[in-house]
């Protein structure tokens, strides 16, 4: 449906604090990855940016292991719209 509107359907995982990564294990992350694959085998539209180990923040980016603050939110924000965005 989102297609067929000219809508773009992204999934995004966002940064993450260090203790956060440090308690992704390699089959968690395996996990994860397997099933936004076969979600893209299904709807091939679908396209995933994965900013989970993006580097440039630092504690005070965040509100907790998972969630940004207001100024980790505009640093993600900006990144974001680099990489959806590319030529803007």
């Amino acid at each position: 449906v989102t297609q067929k509107k000219g809508v773009r359907f992204l999934l995004v995982t966002t940064p993450v604090y260090e203790t956060y990564k440090d308690r992704i294990t390699e089959t968690m992350y395996r996990d994860m990855m397997e099933f936004i694959e076969k979600l893209q085998k299904k709807y091939p539209h679908i396209e995933f940016y994965n900013f989970i180990y993006a580097e440039g923040f630092v504690a005070d980016d965040f509100n907790d292991s998972s969630h940004l603050t207001d100024t980790g939110a505009e640093k993600f924000s900006q990144m974001l719209s680099e990489v959806i965005y590319p030529h803007k």
